[in-house]
């Protein structure tokens, strides 16, 4: 080895140690493995203290840190990073703080328009949304809008800071999926106060019938922000008086606003850096944008506010805890109901398996089954807990059941159950008007009783039931030409053509069908009857024919003579009606005693007419309520109303004491009146017509229970024709 290597060869020792290696069976010349110098900073213990100062502080620094423990800021950062998994950020900027009511209230309210949308297919088709942002003169572009490539050896460019310019205006835009509706710009200096922004409603109405024929027709359904103009009263009262369905608009929540997250970034983007001579270049260059965008821009930018609504669900939904609060769908099976939970909200497949045991009773008894998840459920996806408790399923005829695996349907949601055809019939006719009739022919026939001593109950339930027909008949022509016209909407009483019900074809057939029904009872009447012929077909084909022209034909409504037909109507020929049928003869009586039925049924149909005052003249129909105006309307109606009163308390006091009997029902007529004072007229002919019912009822009582000796005038008047 000394020859080989001459001064690079091992010395004795080495060579012997070697030898010794060699021989034991190790072969390698390389070193073993060995630790190095033992660690002392990081440690468990040091790990442990790093972590509770950091849990006491989230803000402190590397350095405190490493003065606090003592060890180096290299020992810090290994034991942060590499130990705890900790990395320092920054909090993000968000417009608010929700708190916890506010969270809840923002994922109920997506939940609720997520159920709109899922009822109405043509949803998105129906909104109308809109919102306001400041337009400058000049709007200096972002920073990093200003970068650009360069090599290391190039100047790095310079860009001096700059401010938007003090001119500008407020831009109202309002826009649905098609294009941009109608915008409005208001200076500066101004503010948007409620009857501004009532005014902006009202010019939306004449650009919807100008540029959307139909959508008003069938609803517009109004997205806007919670802004305090917004929500005045004035503009929702100009809101519902227009037609407009207010969407909810959960609080602090631009992010759910197609015009914030959509309309406004995409136009301020375009503008960015533009410097305009004056305001008006740049209105002209946010029109010429508006105009410039697709249609699809605007559809697709609305649509977008349901995924955001679904991801505002899936983060808020809280676990359900009831099992109240899912649906289960039955669907028979050979031996046994198949059935699927259904959460509301559910965004993905669940499996689960139902668990039943053998009844200890008879096998008619439902054992208990228990919903159990093959699967994590996360409580922010607000999925059904474990076993809930469920007895709805039926066993075999054994008393056995078998497990049956059940899913989650992802997205979907149970649909309100459409009515069946008799209830959808029944609510075309609107029952609610029937004691219109129902109380005049009941007083006709009292009359005929109290004075002539006669009453047949035959003729009275032929007469009722004539009357109805007619009456119901009457309502579907008011209901086909009321579409026809286009003064029905989603605002009116009378939604049958407007939510397609009933198609106008159906209404038609079933106006017919209960004429040939009223005609089949006038039949029935003249064989029954002791009246003449001629006599009950005059006022019969009178009331059948003003029940067809109120509307249809010549349109008395639209020509301002339907009050004075309804009043004739629902009041002395109704009354005549029932009298003749039963007595035989034509009398002057049932006129007199038929005044307060009278006006009482006009205030029905004026409370109708004054609610919907403005679709009608919309439509160009010509009411009391639009000639008299909302001050003269009011004075109207409560002479409708309490004038009846006034009648019954003077007979009474000098005639007869039961005629006070009627007057108890003057209590609901306060009430009635409070509520066309201040406007709430959605359900006040419902209420004036179930007035009219009490008030009628009472006044036949009233009549049976008088003495006819005593009742006014009866000598005068009692002379037959």
């Amino acid at each position: 080895m000394v020859e080989v290597y001459a001064e690079k060869c091992p010395n004795y020792s080495t060579v012997t140690h070697w030898v010794r290696k060699f021989k034991s069976g190790f072969l390698s010349v390389m070193d073993e493995p060995r630790e190095g110098r033992p660690t002392s900073v990081v440690t468990e213990k040091n790990v442990s203290t790093v972590e509770g100062l950091v849990k006491q502080d989230r803000r402190i620094t590397v350095k405190q840190l490493a003065s606090e423990t003592r060890i180096s800021v290299g020992s810090v950062e290994k034991i942060l990073h590499d130990h705890l998994n900790l990395n320092k950020v920054s909090a993000r900027w968000v417009p608010r703080l929700l708190t916890a009511d506010q969270k809840k209230e923002r994922a109920d309210c997506c939940k609720h328009l997520l159920r709109l949308e899922a009822n109405d297919d043509l949803f998105f088709q129906k909104i109308v949304t809109m919102d306001e942002t400041w337009i400058n003169q000049f709007n200096p572009e972002p920073k990093n809008s200003s970068m650009q490539w360069k090599r290391p050896s190039s100047t790095t460019p310079k860009k001096a800071k700059v401010t938007q310019s003090n001119g500008k205006v407020m831009l109202s835009c309002f826009w649905d999926c098609e294009d941009i509706i109608m915008t409005d710009y208001m200076e500066k200096g101004k503010t948007i106060t409620g009857e501004y922004y009532s005014g902006l409603l009202k010019r939306l109405r004449s650009e919807l019938v100008r540029r959307r024929r139909g959508k008003l027709r069938n609803g517009v359904l109004l997205l806007h922000d919670n802004a305090p103009a917004h929500r005045a009263r004035q503009a929702v009262e100009t809101a519902d008086q227009c037609g407009y369905e207010i969407l909810p608009h959960p609080p602090y929540s631009p992010d759910l606003a197609p015009s914030d997250f959509c309309l406004f970034p995409n136009l301020k983007k375009s503008i960015k850096g533009r410097r305009f001579e004056d305001i008006e270049d740049a209105i002209s260059a946010v029109e010429e944008w508006f105009q410039a965008q697709n249609d699809t821009f605007y559809s697709q930018g609305l649509l977008k506010v349901k995924d955001r609504w679904q991801k505002c669900v899936r983060i808020q939904l809280p676990l359900v805890d009831s099992a109240t609060q899912t649906d289960v769908v039955c669907v028979p099976g050979a031996d046994f109901s198949t059935s699927v939970l259904l959460h509301p909200y559910a965004y993905r497949e669940i499996p689960l398996a139902v668990h039943s045991s053998t009844p200890d009773t008879d096998s008619s008894s439902a054992p208990n089954i228990s919903f159990k998840s093959n699967t994590t459920m996360p409580s922010q996806n607000g999925y059904p807990a474990d076993n809930k408790k469920l007895s709805s399923l039926p066993p075999k005829s054994d008393g056995t059941s078998d497990n049956v695996i059940f899913s989650v349907v992802e997205g979907k949601r149970r649909k309100k159950e459409p009515m069946s055809a008799l209830s959808t019939y029944l609510v075309a006719l609107r029952p609610w008007s029937f004691p219109g009739s129902i109380t005049p022919v009941a007083l006709g026939a009292c009359l005929a009783y109290k004075f002539q001593g006669i009453f047949d109950v035959y003729i009275l339930v032929t007469t009722i039931l004539t009357a109805l027909s007619v009456h119901a008949a009457g309502n579907l022509v008011n209901t086909y030409f009321d579409f026809v016209r286009g003064v029905d909407n989603k605002k009116s009483d009378d939604r049958t053509l407007v939510d397609s019900l009933l198609t106008p074809n159906d209404v038609v057939r079933l106006g017919a069908l209960l004429y040939v029904a009223g005609c089949c009872g006038f039949a029935v009447l003249t064989v029954i009857s002791p009246a003449r012929m001629e006599h009950l077909a005059l006022i019969y084909f009178c009331g059948l024919s003003s029940s067809f022209l109120y509307t249809g034909g010549l349109g008395l409504k639209y020509i301002g003579m339907g009050d004075i037909l309804i009043v004739l109507t629902f009041g002395p020929l109704t009354v005549v009606f029932s009298h003749l049928s039963q007595t035989g003869h034509l009398s002057l009586v049932p006129l007199y005693y038929a005044v307060p039925l009278a006006l009482n049924a006009e205030a029905i149909l004026h409370a109708n007419n004054a609610r919907d005052v403005d679709s009608d003249r919309q439509a160009g129909a010509v009411t009391l309520a639009i000639l008299l105006g909302q001050g003269g309307s009011y004075c109207l109606f409560c002479f409708l109303l309490f004038a009846p009163f006034f009648m019954f308390v003077t007979v009474g006091v000098h005639y007869c004491a039961w005629m006070l009997v009627p007057a108890a029902s003057i209590l609901p007529a306060f009430g009635l009146e409070k509520d066309f004072r201040r406007g709430q007229l959605t359900h006040l002919p419902q209420g004036v017509a179930r007035l009219n019912l009490l008030l009628g009822l009472l006044y036949t009582l009233g009549l049976c229970l008088a003495d006819a000796q005593s009742l006014p005038s009866m000598t005068r008047l009692g002379s037959s024709l």
